[in-house]
C-alpha cells in the first residue's frame, strides 16, 4: 500500500513540476495583481508588488527552461503596474482628485 502512495506522490510531483515548467506562474501572478492594483489604487504597495513580480516573470520568461513563455503577459503586467503606480502617486500628490472640473 505504501508503494502505491509513493507512486501517486511521484506522479503528482511530476505533474506539478511539468505544469510549473510549462507555465510562467510569476508572469500570470504579476499580471493579475497589476489588474487588481488598478481597481485598488489607494495602496501604492500593491502596484509596486505587481511591478516587481511582473519583472521577475519577464526575466524568467527569458530563461532557457521556460522557452520564452509568459513574456508577453509579464510585459502587459509591467505596463499596467507602471500605469497604476503613476495614477496612485498622482492621486496622492493632487490631494485625492484625479480629474478637476
Amino acid at each position: 500500500m505504501s508503494e502505491i502512495r509513493n507512486l501517486d506522490r511521484d506522479v503528482d510531483e511530476q505533474r506539478s513540476r511539468a505544469f510549473y515548467e510549462e507555465h510562467n506562474i510569476m508572469a500570470i501572478t504579476g499580471f493579475v495583481i497589476s489588474i487588481i492594483s488598478l481597481f485598488f489604487n489607494n495602496y501604492t504597495a500593491v502596484s509596486i508588488l505587481a511591478l516587481v513580480i511582473s519583472i521577475m516573470g519577464f526575466v524568467r520568461g527569458g530563461e532557457r527552461g521556460v522557452h520564452g513563455r509568459g513574456r508577453a503577459i509579464a510585459g502587459a503586467g509591467i505596463v499596467i503596474a507602471v500605469i497604476a503606480t503613476i495614477a496612485t502617486l498622482y492621486y496622492y500628490f493632487t490631494g485625492g482628485t484625479i480629474i478637476r472640473w
